[in-house]
C-alpha cells in the first residue's frame, strides 16, 4: 500500500458516513444528470446535421454512444448491423476502474474520445480492408488529430474538469460538452476521407 493510498483509506473511514452519502449521490444521480446533457448534445448534432445517433449509459455502460452518416447504412448485407462503420464514444483503455465521468473529464486514469468501428465482413475480412489502407489515408486523418490503436482509429474528446465544476456550481450541465461537439464536427470533416477508403476497400 502506497503512503497515498494508506491517507485516502484513513479519510474514506474517518468519514465513512459523508463518503457514503457522496457515491451515493453521485452513482444514483449526478452521474445520470450529466449523460444525460451528454446523450442530448451528441443527439442534437446528429439532427441538425442529418446524422444517425444512437447508444444508452443509462442502463448499460457497455451499450456505446454512437454517430454515423447516414449514408453509411447498408442493412442487410453487412450481417444485421445496419452500417458498415459507425463513431463510437467509448475511453482508450477498457481497463480503467476509475468512474466514467473522472475518466471523461480527464481526471481518471484514461481518456474518451471517438473510436472507428468497421464492419470488416462488408469490405471481405480485415485483411482485405488492411490493404486499403495507404500511408496517404494516414497523414489525412492524422492531420485531424486521429491516431492509430492497433486496427482502429481514435479521435480524442479532451472535457475540461474545470466545465464540469462550472455546471455544477450553475446547474447546467450544458455547458460541459462544447469539446464533444468540436469532435463531432472533425468527424464530419473526416467523412470524406473515409468515404474514399471505403471506396477502395469495396473495390478490392
Amino acid at each position: 500500500m502506497t503512503t497515498d493510498t494508506y491517507k485516502a483509506e484513513v479519510m474514506i473511514i474517518e468519514n465513512l458516513a459523508l463518503f457514503n452519502e457522496a457515491v451515493v449521490l453521485f452513482e444514483t444521480e449526478i452521474h445520470f444528470k450529466v449523460i444525460e446533457e451528454l446523450h442530448s448534445a451528441i443527439a442534437d448534432w446528429a439532427q441538425n446535421n442529418g446524422w444517425v445517433a444512437g447508444g444508452d449509459w443509462h442502463h448499460d455502460v457497455e451499450d456505446e454512444f454512437w454517430v454515423a452518416p447516414i449514408d453509411w447504412s447498408d442493412g442487410d448485407k453487412v450481417k444485421g448491423d445496419a452500417f458498415k462503420a459507425k463513431f463510437l464514444l467509448n475511453c482508450l483503455d477498457d481497463e480503467s476502474d476509475n468512474f466514467i465521468l473522472a475518466d471523461l473529464f480527464n481526471v481518471g486514469q484514461t481518456e474518451y474520445g471517438f473510436w472507428v468501428e468497421v464492419v470488416y465482413p462488408y469490405f471481405g475480412g480485415w485483411k482485405s480492408f488492411e490493404k486499403s489502407i495507404s500511408a496517404e489515408f494516414n497523414e489525412k486523418i492524422s492531420l485531424l488529430e486521429f491516431s492509430k490503436q492497433g486496427k482502429e482509429y481514435f479521435l480524442p474528446v479532451r472535457l475540461k474538469y474545470e466545465d464540469l465544476v462550472r455546471g455544477a456550481r450553475d446547474n447546467d450541465y450544458s455547458i460541459c460538452f462544447s469539446p464533444i461537439i468540436s469532435a463531432l464536427d472533425t468527424l464530419k470533416r473526416s467523412k470524406s476521407i473515409f468515404d474514399e477508403l471505403f471506396y477502395k476497400a469495396s473495390k478490392k
